[in-house]
């Protein structure tokens, strides 16, 4: 019976060390909405790897970044024919995770560019970009960032449980309102954006907003 589960629960580079170091052929199976990805395991090696985008140590490296992907591991599968990765698999999750850490540095840098400009819209009170844990990536106000960053996190922690009760699906952005405040938190990949307004902004106001988040 095939291994699966989330990569948020057994990480990808957990994913690899297992069963490597079992030494037993393996194929890791990975999905993320419409992105499949495959990884493929012998003689306690990564030999071979492909996405829809890649093949070989760019896709494994390109997997390492799916923070919301499920996965599936068969064991003692028949042999596979290619071997296109040579590294060891440490070094090859090493390289990926620091490429990941790198192209995160940059991501970060361009959305607090992109955050500044809010900081000029009529109605804005702030926004801020945070992990599911609370801990800020990008804000446009350095003041009350913390608890703004653990606010915007708690929200978005209960959007399943919001999904569930509802029976509406995933929920990707939730807008709540308040006396004197709006507040819309969405889903930017694994992130959670959280951007909070005067109580009289327009709707069309919101939106502009929310097309910042996918144009970033």
């Amino acid at each position: 019976m095939p291994l699966t589960g989330h990569v948020r629960d057994l990480s990808l580079p957990n994913l690899i060390q297992l069963h490597c170091n079992e030494g037993r052929p393996a194929r890791l199976r990975l999905t993320e909405g419409m992105r499949l990805g495959m990884i493929y395991i012998a003689e306690g090696k990564v030999i071979d790897a492909e996405t829809g985008g890649g093949h070989g140590e760019d896709a494994v490296y390109d997997m390492l970044g799916w923070e919301n992907a499920t996965f599936s591991v068969e064991v003692d599968t028949p042999p596979w024919r290619d071997t296109t990765i040579q590294i060891p698999w440490n070094m090859l999750v090493l390289e990926g995770l620091r490429r990941l850490d790198e192209s995160q540095v940059v991501r970060d840098t361009a959305f607090q560019t992109a955050l500044e400009t809010l900081r000029t819209q009529r109605g804005v009170h702030w926004a801020i970009l945070t992990t599911t844990e609370g801990l800020c990536r990008a804000a446009t106000h350095a003041e009350e960032m913390a608890a703004n960053a653990h606010y915007v996190a708690t929200v978005g922690q209960h959007a399943s449980a919001i999904s569930a009760l509802l029976e509406r699906g995933d929920c990707e952005q939730l807008l709540m309102v308040a006396p004197d405040e709006k507040l819309i938190v969405a889903k930017r990949g694994a992130d959670y954006f959280g951007c909070a307004f005067d109580a009289r902004t327009s709707n069309d106001q919101t939106s502009k907003v929310l097309l910042l988040l996918q144009v970033h």
